[in-house]
C-alpha cells in the first residue's frame, strides 16, 4: 500500500482478517507519512489487534506505533539535511554540527525535505504480522542507524527504567538536540502498562535499514477459551447442512432412470458439504476413505439414495443465500486450483490430484457449519459453556471471527472421516509437519486457498510465503497471474 487519500474501506479490513488467517505480513509504506496516512495506520493497527483479541492493548500501541513512525521519519529528514549541507553524518564532529540547527531548519521548510525524502526513495514502512504465539509489530525505514543514534537510543532506554510515570519523565527529561528525547521514554513506560518491558522492544540495524520491533505475546487466555467453545460446537454438530437447490438437484439425479455414477461424482465435487456427508459414511464401509471418487464406488448409488434422503437427520436443509454461496464457491474454486496445482506441480509422494481435490473442498467445513448455525444451536452453545465458566461474550468471539481453520479436525473426527482427513485439518494454517505427505497437502491446500483469496483481492502478492512461492517455482507476480491464467482458463463454476 502507498499513499493516497485514505480510510479503512471493507476491502482493507477482509485483507486484515486474510492476513491474520494465514500469518501473513500486513505491510504499509510511505515516504513522507502525511496526516491521513498516520490516520490510517492508526485505523489499521486497530483492526487488525481487534481480529487478534488484544483490544485492551490497541490505545497504547497506536501511540507506541504513531511515535516510531514519526522517529523513522524524522531519521530520512536528518539524511536529506545532512547531505545538504555536505556533512558525513558517521563523522562524530560533523555530527554534532550538524545537530545544532537541524531541528530548527527543517521545521521552517519541512515541505521540501519530504519532497526530497521522497525523490531519495526514503520510506517508512510498518509491517503487521501474527504468529502462532506472539505479534510483531515493525517500523522500518532504509537507513542504518548511527553509532551517535544508536548511543541516544540505549541511554534513554535505560533511562526509562528509572521512572514509572510520565509525569516524572516530563519533569526531568530534555534533550534539545534531538528532540525532546521523550518519546522512546514512554513507549517503555506504556508497554509496562499493557504487561511487557523493554525485553519486548527491539532496535535492530543492518547495512541498509534501521528496524524497530516491537514483539506482543497473544492473549492465550481468550484463545484457550475459544478452543474449548470449539470442542462444545463440535460435539452439537449432528446435522450436515445442504442447499436445498442442491439437495434437489441431488434427489433428481438420483431418482432418473440411466444416471451414471460419473454423474452423481461430478455433482459431489461441487457441494462442500454434501461431499463431506459422503466421506463421512464412506469411511464406515472403509475407513481410509478420502476421496469424492472412491467413496461413491463405495457406497454405491443404492446406498447413497438411503443416506440423501428428506427423513436422514444427520441433513439439514437450509435456504441458499448469495452470502452462503460465495461461501460454498470459495472452496470448490480452493478445490479446483489445488487439483490443478498437482497436475502442474506433481508431488514427491504418492499423493494423487484426486485426494488433494476432495480434502481441499472439505477443508473449511467448521467455517461451512458456523456460517448456517441456528439461534437454537448457538443458545445450547452458550449454555454448556456458561456452565463450563466461558463467558458468552467469548462465545461471540468465536461465532464472529470465521474460525480460521483452527478445529475443522474437530469436527472431521466427530464426523468419522479418515485419518489422512484429520491429521490434514490437524496441519492445516497450525504447524508444520514432519511427515511428507502432510506436507505436502498443507502446502497445496495453501497455496489454493491463497490464490483465491489473491483473486479475491483479500490478499497481495507481497503476503504470500516465499518458501511457498518457491515450492512452486514462482519468482514474480507474473508467473503467478499467468499460473492463475491458466487454471482459470479451465474452470467450470
Amino acid at each position: 500500500m502507498n499513499e493516497k487519500e485514505f480510510s479503512l474501506q471493507e476491502e482493507d479490513k477482509e485483507k486484515i482478517k486474510s492476513a491474520v488467517k494465514f500469518h501473513n505480513p500486513m505491510e504499509i509504506t510511505s515516504y513522507t507519512l502525511p496526516k491521513n496516512m498516520e490516520v490510517y495506520i492508526q485505523e489499521v493497527l486497530g483492526e487488525f489487534l481487534l481480529e487478534c483479541h488484544q483490544e485492551h492493548m490497541i490505545d497504547y500501541l497506536k501511540f507506541c506505533v504513531d511515535e516510531l513512525l514519526n522517529n523513522s521519519k524524522k531519521a530520512n529528514t536528518k539524511r536529506i539535511y545532512f547531505k545538504e549541507k555536505n556533512l558525513d553524518i558517521n563523522d562524530e564532529q560533523d555530527y554534532n554540527e550538524g545537530m545544532m540547527f537541524f531541528k530548527d531548519e527543517t521545521l521552517l521548510n519541512i515541505d521540501h525535505y519530504l519532497e526530497e525524502q521522497k525523490k531519495a526513495g526514503l520510506y517508512i514502512k510498518l509491517i503487521l504480522k501474527k504468529e502462532d504465539d506472539f505479534i510483531t509489530i515493525e517500523v522500518r525505514n532504509n537507513c542504518a542507524l548511527t553509532k551517535f543514534e544508536k548511543d541516544r537510543i540505549d541511554e534513554k532506554i535505560d533511562l526509562a527504567m528509572h521512572y514509572s510515570n510520565i509525569s516524572d519523565v516530563f519533569a526531568n527529561v530534555l534533550d534539545q538536540t534531538e528532540g525532546a528525547g521523550l518519546g522512546i521514554i514512554i513507549i517503555i513506560l506504556m508497554l509496562q502498562k499493557i504487561g511487557l518491558s523493554k525485553d519486548n522492544y527491539h532496535i535492530i540495524s543492518t547495512d541498509s535499514e534501521t528496524i524497530t520491533r516491537i514483539e506482543l505475546p497473544l492473549n492465550k487466555d481468550i484463545q484457550n477459551q475459544i478452543n474449548e467453545v470449539s470442542k462444545v460446537f463440535a460435539k452439537k454438530q449432528t446435522a450436515i447442512p445442504i442447499f436445498d437447490s442442491s439437495f434437489d438437484k441431488l434427489q433428481d439425479l438420483l431418482n432418473a432412470p440411466r444416471t451414471e455414477e460419473t454423474q452423481v461424482t461430478d455433482f459431489f465435487t461441487k457441494e462442500p458439504t454434501c461431499a463431506f456427508l459422503l466421506l463421512s459414511e464412506s469411511c464406515k464401509e472403509h475407513k481410509d476413505c478420502a476421496c469424492v471418487i472412491q467413496a461413491v464406488k463405495l457406497l454405491g448409488l443404492e446406498k447413497i439414495r438411503k443416506i440423501f434422503t428428506p427423513e436422514n437427520e444427520k441433513i439439514r436443509i437450509v435456504p441458499v443465500t448469495e452470502q452462503l454461496k460465495k461461501l460454498w464457491k470459495h472452496d470448490y474454486h480452493v478445490a479446483f486450483v489445488a487439483y490443478n496445482l498437482v497436475q502442474n506441480f506433481p508431488p514427491k509422494s504418492v499423493l494423487t490430484k484426486e485426494y488433494i481435490f476432495t480434502i481441499a473442498l472439505i477443508h473449511n467445513i467448521e467455517n461451512l457449519l458456523v456460517a448456517v448455525a441456528t439461534p437454537e444451536q448457538k443458545a445450547e452453545v452458550i449454555q454448556e459453556c456458561l456452565a463450563q465458566n466461558i463467558s458468552e461474550a467469548v462465545v461471540e468471539l468465536f461465532y464472529t471471527e470465521n474460525c480460521f481453520y483452527k478445529y475443522d479436525n474437530l469436527i472431521s473426527e466427530r464426523w468419522g472421516q479418515s485419518p489422512l482427513v484429520n491429521a490434514a485439518f490437524s496441519y492445516l494454517y497450525q504447524n508444520d509437519p514432519s511427515s511428507t505427505v502432510l506436507k505436502e497437502i498443507v502446502n497445496y491446500i495453501y497455496f489454493a486457498d491463497i490464490i483465491q483469496c489473491y483473486k479475491e483481492k483479500s490478499v497481495d502478492y507481497y503476503q504470500i510465503k516465499k518458501n511457498i512461492l518457491d515450492t512452486f517455482g514462482i519468482d514474480s507476480e507474473s508467473k503467478l497471474l499467468y499460473i492463475i491464467k491458466q487454471i482459470d482458463s479451465v474452470l467450470k463454476d
